[in-house]
Formats: C-alpha cells, structure tokens, sequence
C-alpha cells in the first residue's frame, strides 16, 4: 500500500524513509519469530539442556497452580501471593495466601500434597508447606543452585487478588 502511494507522493524522500523503517520492523519480528521456532542450540547438550529445563519449569509451574487452588477452594483466601527470589545459595519459589491455613493437625496428605512433593523431588527441590504467622499457609520450594539450570539475581513478584 505505501509503495502505490509512493508512485503518486509529492515526498517521496519521507515515504522511502517511512518503508525502510517498516522493513527492519518486519526484518527483526522475522528473525525473532525464527528463532522462537528453535530457541536452543539442537548440536552438543542445547537440546538436553533445553528439555531439562523445560521439565523443571513444568514441575514448578505446577506446584505452584496446586499451592494456588489449595489456597482458592480450601483456605478461603482473599490474597495469595507468589514470588520467586534468587540469593547466593539458591532459588526459592514462595506461594503464600491469607487462608484460614492449615490445620493443627494436618491429614497425612491430599493427592494436591503428594503430587507437590513428588514434583519437588522429581527436580531436586526441598518443599516446606507451614502455616503462616498471621493467617494462612506458605509453600515455598526453594532449589539450590547446584540443581538450577540458571541463576536469577532478581525478584520476580506478582500479587492475585480476589
């Protein structure tokens, strides 16, 4: 469409400008589009690598959508909040809600608690499930570095609100 307005342009220097930009748009969406259809080095250990974290990010997510459900639909929550801080030693996922927590004495454990642990162990992470101070229950696996398939320096936080 540019280039039938250009035949007609009283400026066609500023159209010519306008279409290279355009085209290294188009030229850098392409090649990352290309690169998120193979993201790994497939020679040597990329892909390995590549599936391990996968699986490790999978048994993570999972546990967390667990802790999450547990907190919606046994807890009562109002507030769960999840984080995951990096420190020198290790990673360390936290999922904490504002529940009615867990029990005194909790059962020996749900199918959605052994399932957490069987994930954590899966991948080499120490789970903790415990009542919180106030109100509510925290989960929290924390995984060493040794076990970590990358390092995170930062804080990555979200908040749910019901």
């Amino acid at each position: 469409m540019m280039l039938e307005v250009l035949k007609t342009s009283a400026k066609p220097d500023a159209l010519i400008d306008e279409l290279i930009g355009v085209t290294r748009e188009l030229i850098r969406q392409t090649r990352e589009l290309a690169h998120s259809l193979c993201p790994v080095d497939l020679a040597g250990e990329g892909l390995p690598k590549a599936l391990e974290q996968l699986a490790t990010s999978s048994h993570l997510y999972y546990i967390s959508c667990e802790a999450v459900n547990n907190a919606l639909k046994h807890a009562q929550s109002e507030r769960i909040v999840i984080s995951l801080q990096g420190g020198s030693d290790g990673l360390t996922l936290s999922i904490e809600d504002d529940g009615i927590g867990l029990p005194a004495d909790p059962p020996a454990g749900g199918m959605g608690l052994r399932t957490m642990g069987y994930r954590a162990s899966a991948i080499g992470v120490v789970l903790s499930i415990r009542r919180a101070r106030k109100a509510g229950t925290i989960v929290e696996c924390y995984w060493p570095y040794r076990n970590a398939a990358m390092k995170l320096k930062s804080e990555v936080r979200a908040n749910a609100t019901r």
